[in-house]
Order: structure tokens, then sequence, then C-alpha cells
């Protein structure tokens, strides 16, 4: 295995065998799994406030519209892409099946 996830795999099965590598891999999938849910949030913070400003009656200016929906796009392909990469097994092969 290479990378982080591979390396930590490898020093754990050392140190405590299967169990803490199953631990470590859940420990891992936590973390990407949070990491998910943060990245588009941030974008959906920046939506929600030009969203916010047009319902309140506010004209947005052409270059905030485009802005508008540049990050909406950009947030749905965002998150396509980090669903997809989890699903093809992410790094070091952690499943789909251990993300909560």
């Amino acid at each position: 295995m290479a990378g982080i996830m591979g390396r930590l795999v490898d020093g754990t099965r050392g140190m405590v065998g299967e169990a803490g590598v199953e631990v470590g891999r859940r420990v891992y999938a936590d973390g990407y799994d949070r990491a998910v849910e943060i990245s588009p949030g941030v974008l959906g913070q920046k939506i929600d406030a030009l969203m916010k400003r047009t319902m309140s009656g506010d004209r947005l200016s052409d270059q905030e519209l485009f802005l508008l929906g540049s990050l909406t796009e950009f947030r749905e392909e965002l998150t396509q892409a980090l669903n997809d990469f989890w699903e093809q097994g992410g790094p070091s092969g952690v499943r789909s099946d251990e993300r909560r």
C-alpha cells in the first residue's frame, strides 16, 4: 500500500494486529467523511449568503450572479467527485461500507 493510509495500516498491523488495522481504517474513514462534510459546507455558506441577499430583495450584480452559479455548480461537482472517489475505494482501498 502506498501513501499515508498504507503506512498507517502497516504500522498498526505491526503494533496491534488486524484488529488495530480495522480501528485505523475506521478512524481514517471517519476523517474522510468529515472532510466531505466540511468542503461542500464552506461553499454552501458562500452560496447561502448570496441567496440570502436575493431573498431580501437585493439585486445581485452580473458578477455576483455568475459567482453564485459557478459556486453552486462547483459544489455539486465537488460533492460528486468526492462520492465517486470514495465509492471506487478511496486511497488504499477503504471500502464504501466503512463510511458512515
